[in-house]
C-alpha cells in the first residue's frame, strides 16, 4: 500500500485498469478488473502461473524472455500481444509491466493490461501462430530488423514472413497490413489458432 495522506492509501483495487502483481511468473495478487477481463474468479488464478492467460506455450516462453530482459535492464516493459480468457477466447491488448524490486526485478512486478478492441475470432486459422505474431509486431510499427530481434529470427526470415503474409491477405505495404490487422478489413480478418 502506498500512503497518499494520513487517512488514505492506494491499493491494487484502486488501479483503473486490470492489474496483477506477479512473482517469478506466478500471479500473487490482482484486482477485480483483471478477474473480469480474463473471466476467472480470484481464487482460480492467485498462485497460478501466468501461462493460463497466454494463448499457447510459445507465446508464454517468448514473452517471458522479452519482459525479463526489459525488467532487468530498464525496470519496465511495454508490448502488445494476444492473451486468452478462461474459455480460450483471445483478445489483443497492450501490457505495461514495472519491477517493484530494483535488486531482483523479476521477483515482484506489477502488470497492467489494456484491452484493445480489435476482434479476434477463434476459428479455423487463416494465419499460423508465427504469422500472427509477425503481423502483431508490424501493427506495432516494428521494422524487419526489430521483428527479427524480438522473435529471434534473421532479418531475411522476417522479410520473407512479412512478404508472404502481405501476399496472403492481399495488402501492398506495412500500413495496409497494420490496418487489416486492426480489423478495418473485417471480411479477411485473421483467425487465431488454439
Amino acid at each position: 500500500m502506498l500512503a497518499l495522506r494520513r487517512d488514505a492509501s492506494l491499493g491494487i483495487e484502486d488501479i483503473p485498469l486490470p492489474a496483477v502483481i506477479g512473482s517469478f511468473r506466478v500471479m500473487r495478487e490482482c484486482n477485480q478488473a483483471f478477474c473480469e477481463l480474463f473471466e476467472y474468479e480470484k481464487q482460480q488464478i492467485i498462485g497460478k502461473s501466468f501461462r493460463i492467460i497466454y494463448p499457447n506455450d510459445d507465446e508464454y516462453i517468448s514473452r517471458g524472455k522479452s519482459w525479463k530482459l526489459n525488467l532487468e535492464n530498464k525496470l519496465f516493459h511495454v508490448d502488445e500481444r494476444f492473451m486468452s480468457k478462461s474459455d480460450g477466447e483471445r483478445f489483443w491488448c497492450r501490457v505495461h509491466g514495472k519491477a517493484l524490486n530494483r535488486n531482483n526485478p523479476t521477483s515482484h512486478a506489477i502488470w497492467l493490461i489494456q484491452p484493445i478492441s480489435w476482434p479476434v475470432a477463434v476459428a479455423r486459422p487463416a494465419l499460423t501462430r508465427r504469422q500472427l505474431q509477425i503481423v502483431g509486431l508490424v501493427a506495432q510499427g516494428m521494422s524487419n530488423h526489430g521483428i527479427a530481434q524480438e522473435v529471434g529470427i534473421s532479418v531475411r526470415t522476417a522479410e520473407t514472413h512479412r512478404s508472404r503474409i502481405m501476399k496472403k491477405v492481399g495488402v501492398r505495404n506495412a500500413a495496409e497490413l497494420a490496418s487489416w490487422f486492426g480489423g478495418l478489413r473485417q471480411p479477411g480478418f485473421p483467425r487465431a489458432v488454439r
